[in-house]
């Protein structure tokens, strides 16, 4: 079996990638750019790639015909064309809940950054975007500290949680804290703009530990 990755440096210093070689025939390359990326698997012509920034979509999958997976070192799927992929039958995995814990204490690490007194949360409404593990980590941990926990759902699902889900216009008015924990598509892709922002409370705080693109910067 041929292993292709494409950008071996964002798994972090620490993670030892040894057993991958007893798999089968390996290439590894720490970083690649677009057209690295694609020249490379269209020249090894990979079963299998691994990626985490590399974008995977229909011309890189096109370039490597004996393809039949494509791993993604991250929880999100936004940089791999899954549709496509599940059309040419290649199996796209990706690592789920590997920074629940990390994701969730980088939340209040950011909130009593900004805040700096515990206090605050009392009787505060955090609303969060995404009740997913992390989301509902964040959830607990919230109610723990005297806030009313609200979310939103993109997708338009109610959950069986202890939390009220509101649409996304009393969503973004009743929230004092509000923090992001959902997938990049095409529900979250810009979600927070301009209009959003002109619907929250001017003391909100909002903290995005989803994909950049979940809020326009160039509309704060």
């Amino acid at each position: 079996m041929k292993i292709l990755m494409l950008d071996s440096s964002t798994y972090g210093d620490d993670v030892n990638i040894d057993k991958y070689y007893e798999l089968g025939e390996v290439k590894s390359y720490s970083t690649s750019t677009r057209e690295e990326a694609l020249k490379r698997v269209s020249e090894y012509n990979p079963e299998v790639v691994i990626i985490n920034k590399i974008e995977a979509d229909k011309e890189f999958i096109d370039a490597a015909p004996a393809l039949k997976m494509i791993a993604e070192t991250a929880t999100g799927y936004n940089n791999i064309d899954v549709a496509y992929a599940k059309e040419k039958n290649i199996r796209v995995a990706n690592v789920a809940g590997y920074s629940t814990d990390s994701v969730v204490q980088h939340t209040f690490a950011l909130g009593l950054y900004l805040i700096e007194k515990m206090s605050y949360y009392t009787g505060k409404t955090w609303g969060i975007v995404g009740l997913g593990t992390i989301g509902k980590g964040v959830a607990k941990i919230a109610a723990d500290f005297g806030c009313r926990v609200i979310y939103y759902s993109a997708s338009g699902r109610t959950q069986d949680v202890p939390y009220e889900r509101k649409e996304l216009d009393e969503f973004l008015k009743k929230s004092d804290i509000v923090s992001i924990h959902a997938p990049l598509n095409d529900k979250t892709n810009n979600l927070f703009d301009s209009a959003a922002f002109d619907k929250m409370k001017t003391s909100a705080i909002l903290l995005n530990l989803g994909r950049g693109p979940i809020v326009n910067d160039a509309d704060l």
